[in-house]
């Protein structure tokens, strides 16, 4: 589950009140709340499964207040109300982790108010601010991840025009789709994610879980996606 915030509004344009919006967020608290502790944050748009395309020594996405209120105070922030626009319950407790960060975000002097809607088409039409979102992962690479929804291709840049990129983010992915080796692509990887980071066009929260209860004679294996199959080859009753 992660959060976009639209690099073309007219006051989200300023990176330094999207890094304030996501230093706000205590994701240790969340999880602690809503998981239980079992959802995973991972260092960044990244996971353990990218082998050895993790980097697993990056910090990701912090928690610091005190340095999210230092970046509003130069960035002129004036407690403009900002839009969190949100489908109710299409995220899994999603509704309830917008109601939390609306406190952290007050805590630190962003004045974020909850705006509900029926459909995405309404989620992305005129006046978009901020909106919760899900970056499903393809493959187990970066380019099956973070180039999916956030590159050169992706429609939250051709289409939608929500992040508007640095030229260097866009070269960036260039070298890690066509890297000779796996140093190469790492290094392209570690550079995507330094720009990624900085411009702040979104922040992660956390690997949601999914927890699935059957009785005991039922011989079933949950999948990494939400897709229940129950044909007779892989479902079994006694």
């Amino acid at each position: 589950h992660v959060l976009v915030f639209n690099t073309a509004d007219p006051l989200l344009k300023d990176k330094r009140i999207r890094q304030a919006l996501s230093l706000a967020i205590d994701r240790a608290a969340l999880n602690k709340a809503l998981w239980e502790g079992h959802a995973q944050i991972p260092p960044g748009h990244q996971l353990p499964s990218f082998g050895e395309m993790f980097l697993k020594d990056r910090p990701g996405y912090r928690f610091d207040p005190a340095r999210a209120r230092a970046l509003l105070a130069e960035a002129g922030y004036k407690g403009e109300r900002i839009g969190y626009r949100i489908i109710p319950n299409y995220y899994q407790r999603g509704g309830e982790a917008a109601q939390i960060m609306l406190e952290m975000w007050k805590a630190v002097g962003l004045n974020v108010e909850m705006e509900t809607v029926e459909n995405f088409t309404q989620v992305r039409a005129k006046g978009l601010q901020i909106h919760p979102w899900s970056n499903t992962y393809r493959l187990p690479d970066p380019s099956g991840a973070l180039l999916v929804n956030w590159g050169p291709n992706a429609l939250i840049q051709t289409r939608f025009k929500h992040f508007e990129p640095p030229p260097a983010f866009n070269e960036a992915a260039k070298a890690l789709i066509g890297g000779a080796t796996m140093a190469d692509r790492r290094k392209a990887f570690s550079t995507l994610l330094d720009i990624f980071e900085d411009e702040m066009p979104m922040t992660t929260l956390y690997n949601p879980i999914a927890i699935f209860a059957m009785r005991n004679n039922i011989t079933w294996s949950p999948y990494p996606i939400h897709y229940m199959d129950f044909r007779p080859d892989v479902f079994r009753v006694g």
